[in-house]
């Protein structure tokens, strides 16, 4: 089995949208696929990544296990939606769809999930968009680790056209992005 097919079947086993250091564990647990690399959960996002369209799943380029959560779940799911396209197969289940689109587009049960469903639409495309015009560094410092994109017009004040124009987006490191998010700087 392949690590595709195996991530694939796990996905379906959960029923759930997993992140990728969970998916990892259920792969490992039920012997589906045995990870060969010194970084199981780099290897498995990075093949989830090639295997997914327009889904940016973030993690540490030292290995750590530091994932954006939202990314990393919303892209596990789109994964496997195009998985479906890709073979031509109706292999996901319409009862486990329906409930995996219940979860996503139903009602939030708490502010934080409102939250994270918000934040997400369109970020992808905004941050690379805001990197790419900046060479992938930081507009203060030069540096190219840790480097967000920021919001020069507040997310909420913006029409949806601006949510997503990397002009409205200066790239920054996390610690002058809190600083510019709480208006301690100016830039």
């Amino acid at each position: 089995m392949f690590i595709h097919e195996a991530a694939e079947k796990a996905l379906k086993e959960r029923g759930v949208p997993t992140h990728v250091s969970m998916l990892h564990s259920h792969i490992e647990d039920k012997g589906y696929y045995e990870f060969g690399a010194q970084t199981p959960e780099k290897a498995l996002a990075i093949e989830l990544s090639r295997r997914s369209n327009n889904v940016d799943i973030v993690h540490s380029s030292l290995g750590k296990r530091f994932y954006r959560a939202a990314p990393a779940t919303y892209g596990l799911i789109e994964w496997l939606d195009t998985s479906e396209e890709q073979t031509g197969d109706s292999q996901l289940s319409v009862e486990f769809e329906g409930d995996v689109r219940g979860i996503l587009q139903g009602e939030p049960t708490s502010t934080t999930k409102e939250q994270l469903i918000l934040a997400r639409v369109g970020q992808g495309q905004f941050r690379k968009g805001v990197l790419a015009l900046w060479n992938d560094r930081c507009a203060v410092t030069g540096t190219t680790f840790a480097v967000r994109a920021s919001h020069i017009k507040p997310w909420r004040d913006c029409s949806d056209d601006e949510r997503i124009d990397p002009n409205n987006g200066l790239p920054l490191v996390a610690t002058l992005d809190a600083l510019f998010d709480s208006y301690l700087i100016l830039i």
